[in-house]
């Protein structure tokens, strides 16, 4: 989350914002285990390349692991195609099964 890569003191998470004129136009959490990576990307300023430039940047934070992004769920399109623009490709796919907490068990509700 935003607020546990802001406030991370262990080095595990940070997190890192771009700025235009003493606004914070855009954003990027890093986690460093399991592998080095991005875990949330966020923009105030769409269209100004601000969120790829991070990525850019923590390309060579990453150092000799390769940087990882996501898990971005399936129908998250935009954040798919935001990511495949920045050169990324799955790399495996996970199945997670959850249920609403307001439904019924079997889905009745």
């Amino acid at each position: 989350s935003i607020e546990r890569a802001a406030r991370c003191t262990t080095g595990d998470h940070d997190l890192v914002v771009a700025e235009r004129d003493g606004a914070i136009v855009a954003f990027i959490t890093r986690m460093v285990a399991p592998s080095r990576g991005i875990d949330a990307i966020g923009t105030a300023d769409k269209g100004s390349g601000a969120a790829r430039m991070l990525v850019e940047v923590s390309r060579p934070w990453a150092g000799d692991q390769p940087l990882l992004g996501g898990p971005i769920p399936a129908r998250n399109t935009v954040a798919h195609t935001f990511v495949t623009s920045c050169g990324y490709r799955a790399s495996w796919v996970r199945y997670q099964y959850h249920r609403w907490l307001d439904e019924e068990p079997g889905g009745s509700g």
